[in-house]
Formats: C-alpha cells, sequence, structure tokens
C-alpha cells in the first residue's frame, strides 16, 4: 500500500492497523511514519494502547497472568517517566480483565489501589467512581477474610468518595468494612477510630458515641475486660463525657468499666485510682471511701500499694468522722505486716515495712488520745533492727 494512500483510508481501517502493533515500541515508529497515523492514533489514544499492551504482555481470556508477567508489566510502566496521566491509565487498564479474575487475591488489590490512583490524577472522576464501586463490590462479595491489600484499596475507594462530595458512600464503606474485620484483630480497632474522624468530619456526631459503646462491649467480650484495647476505648468514652460537661455520665461509665474488672489486676487499681478522685471532686465522698476499701481489701502485705492505701482508706475514714476505723485499719496493716516479719525474721524490706506500720499505728493511738498503747507499739518498733 502506498503511504500517500494512507489519507484515504477510513479511520476504522487505520485504527485496526495501529492496534494490530505487537508492543508499544512498534506502535510508537508505526504513528511516526505518517501524519494520518498519527491523527488516528489520537483519535482513540486510550483504546489503541490498552490494545497493544494486551498484545505485548500476551493478555487474553484463556491466559492466566502469574507474578512475573505482572512485575514485567510493572516495572515497564514504571520506567516510562514521560507518560500522561490518562496513557498511564490505559496501560493498566490493559492488565485489568485478566487481573479483576483472580480477586480477591492480594496482586489484583495492589494493582487495583495504583488503577484507582491513576483514575484520579487524570480526573476521570466517573471511570474512577465506576471502578471503585464494581471493585470494592467484587472484594467485599468474596467470603476470604480482607487482607491488607484490601484494606489499603478501601482507604482510596473512601478518599474517591469523599473527594466526589458522596460521604454517606464513604460511611457506608467504612462501616461495612468495619464488620468484615475480626475484632481480634488490631486493625478492627485502628478502622473504628477512623470511622469516628469521618462521622465528625461529615456532620454525624450523634453516631459517635454509640459507635465507641459498641466497640468497648465488643472489645470486653471478645478480647477481656482488662484488655488494652477495650480499655482504651473506655477511655475515650469518658473523655467524650466530660468534654461534653456530662461529669456524672462520665463517673457512671467509669464505675461500668471498674466493676468489669478483675480486682487482683493494676488496671483495677488504675482506674479505682481515677474513679476516687472524680467522686471526690463531685463531693460524693462516701461513694470513695467505698471504693478505696475494695481496693485495699483486695491487695495483699506483699503489694507495692498495700501501706499507701492503707493509709488513704484510714485518711478518708478520719475525713468521715470515723476515727475508730481508722485506728482498725492501721491495725490490721500492723498485725498482716507482722505476721509476714515472723514467718522472714531476717528479711530486712519486712523490718523497714515493720516498723513503718508500727509507726503509723501508734500516730493513729495517740490521736485517738491512747498514749500508753503508742508508747508500748513505740518500744517495740525501736526492738526492729533494720
Amino acid at each position: 500500500m502506498a503511504t500517500a494512500n494512507l489519507h484515504t483510508l477510513d479511520s476504522d481501517i487505520l485504527f485496526g492497523l495501529l492496534a494490530t502493533s505487537t508492543d508499544l515500541v512498534s506502535l510508537r515508529c508505526l504513528i511516526l511514519s505518517h501524519r494520518a497515523l498519527y491523527h488516528a492514533f489520537n483519535d482513540s489514544r486510550r483504546l489503541i494502547l490498552r490494545t497493544v499492551f494486551k498484545t505485548q504482555n500476551n493478555v487474553h481470556p484463556l491466559r492466566r497472568l502469574n507474578e512475573r508477567d505482572i512485575t514485567a508489566a510493572e516495572k515497564y510502566i514504571n520506567r516510562l517517566t514521560s507518560i500522561n496521566a490518562i496513557d498511564r491509565v490505559a496501560l493498566r487498564e490493559a492488565l485489568w480483565p485478566a487481573l479483576e479474575r483472580t480477586i480477591p487475591a492480594k496482586t489484583p488489590s495492589k494493582w487495583a489501589t495504583t488503577l484507582l490512583a491513576c483514575y484520579n490524577k487524570a480526573e476521570l472522576r466517573d471511570d474512577a467512581l465506576s471502578f471503585a464501586k464494581r471493585t470494592m463490590g467484587l472484594i467485599l462479595a468474596s467470603p476470604q477474610p480482607l487482607h491488607t491489600e484490601h484494606r489499603i484499596f478501601a482507604r482510596a475507594v473512601i478518599r474517591t468518595y469523599m473527594a466526589a462530595k458522596m460521604p454517606d458512600e464513604a460511611i457506608e464503606l467504612e462501616e461495612t468494612i468495619l464488620r468484615h474485620l475480626a475484632p481480634r484483630s488490631p486493625d478492627h480497632s485502628i478502622w473504628a477510630k477512623q470511622l469516628l474522624v469521618t462521622y465528625q468530619d461529615t456532620g454525624h456526631a450523634e453516631k459517635i458515641l454509640p459507635l465507641q459503646l459498641a466497640s468497648w462491649e465488643l472489645y470486653r467480650q471478645s478480647v477481656g475486660s482488662g484488655s488494652e484495647v477495650a480499655l482504651d476505648w473506655a477511655r475515650s468514652i469518658t473523655r467524650g463525657y466530660q468534654l461534653k460537661g456530662e461529669h456524672e455520665k462520665a463517673i457512671e461509665f467509669h464505675q461500668t468499666v471498674w466493676n468489669c474488672l478483675d480486682p487482683t489486676t493494676q488496671q483495677y487499681v488504675a482506674w479505682s485510682r481515677q474513679l476516687i478522685h472524680w467522686l471526690q471532686k463531685s463531693n460524693q465522698h462516701g461513694e470513695a471511701l467505698v471504693v478505696t476499701e475494695q481496693v485495699w481489701h483486695h491487695l495483699q502485705p506483699n503489694a507495692r500499694g498495700y501501706r499507701p492505701w492503707a493509709a488513704q482508706l484510714a485518711d478518708q475514714y478520719e475525713a468521715a468522722g470515723r476515727p475508730e476505723m481508722a485506728v482498725a485499719v492501721s491495725e490490721a496493716v500492723w498485725a498482716e505486716v507482722l505476721a509476714c516479719l515472723t514467718r522472714f525474721p531476717n528479711d530486712a524490706s519486712w523490718k523497714y515495712q515493720a516498723r513503718g506500720a508500727g509507726l503509723k499505728l501508734a500516730r493513729a493511738y495517740r490521736l485517738n488520745q491512747r498514749g500508753d498503747e503508742a508508747t508500748a507499739l513505740e518500744a517495740k518498733c525501736r526492738e526492729i533492727s533494720i
């Protein structure tokens, strides 16, 4: 065929001629060979690039791409530094039909995330939304659990929805992904916290507290009341109440969490300390005293906070006008510590604890006009050599 006659050929014929190129290098040479081919290429640029790149990578319905094929195509595209955004979309679209068939594998999910980013960069918003909705639907339809690449793609879809002013679709997807995640997975809590941010940013503040309460209850039951994830959500709930000035609700919920904790753990002691502070701050001194009593009764003499908690309890009894109970606490501490010293008479730490407990009790005796008992006890403490 003479070169001059290319001007007379129908555009469909020119398209077919370009689309038969075996690779992009051959296509480039063909385009540069005649102005008519150049114009024909630009008229169907995206489709021709997609078709030729399929041929170059041997993509067809009866062949399954392997990792080596995909890696080679990825490297080839990444080497094309001067390519424009829409051309990059076309090259990635070329492999997508073959990759789509392998969903929910990790590789197509990675490719999908990059392709969606290309759509957005090329400002092909309708294509981006259509691709995001279809691909996300295929991933969610799979019975397999969501892996990291699925969640990364979902984040990209959510950003696409938000950029398109579609907050309801973004929220719906975030909620759906959360339901698909296992509560014991660290990603579950991360995703739930991001959903809180989305609620706040999209004017759905009324959904925040219900999600927080549901998350705390879920982690409490599935991971444990004393787990860090459950307590982290519990803290966020109490902070939320406090920021809204609902201090009574904060205390009430804090007590609910406290009642769920194992009294032999450090978490129980820590939450007790904070609960006592809030109760005292709200002038609920009787309730604060009850909490202190419970904490102290669960502590053993060898616990680090045994004597400090006893001292605090005694002070609270004094403040409540119950000096006899304050003395009873100090007597109980003295008896317990002395019993430990009897079992370990050469232990310097128990000697130190015994002298401290004895002198504390002696001061309590003197405050309650029991001077003789105080003097006798002080003498006994001096006999304990440290």
